[in-house]
């Protein structure tokens, strides 16, 4: 996934924006991919504090790295591995990725443009698709018991 200055720089700049009140974007990501997909609920032991934590740091991690796709991939790559121990399937990506940019536009309200959503959503599909590479060639590398 590449994307040009311009798209890096909305990315970016969005997330700055976002960045304001994490704890809020938090909760309102997990409200939204709570009702897109309710069974999703049992994968998060941690508290909602904690758990939005995480995810605004994800965030700010993968927003930082978004020009370097070399170091996204090996980030996104690690980032998998950890999420098909907790339990996540591939089918959980599609909601996730819907529940992020639900939350994008709810947070940044006006800010929020058709543009930014277009290189959102191409961003979240490279990031998703090398996540779900990454998961499944990682599952199908452990051994299984006979």
């Amino acid at each position: 996934m590449q994307l040009n200055a311009e798209e890096q720089a909305l990315i970016v700049g969005s997330f700055r924006a976002l960045a304001v009140d994490s704890p809020a974007a938090a909760a309102c990501f997990y409200r939204h991919l709570f009702r897109i997909q309710p069974e999703t609920q049992h994968l998060f032991v941690e508290t909602s504090a904690r758990q939005g934590a995480k995810l605004a740091q994800t965030l700010q991690v993968i927003v930082g790295q978004i020009g370097n796709w070399g170091l996204l991939r090996t980030t996104v790559g690690d980032l998998a591995v950890r999420h098909l121990a907790y339990g996540v399937r591939a089918e959980h990506y599609d909601a996730v990725g819907e529940a992020l940019l639900a939350m994008l536009a709810e947070r940044l309200g006006p800010l929020w443009t058709d543009e930014m959503r277009c290189v959102w959503d191409k961003a979240y599909d490279g990031i998703k698709a090398e996540m779900i590479a990454c998961a499944y060639i990682a599952e199908e590398a452990e051994p299984t018991e006979l």
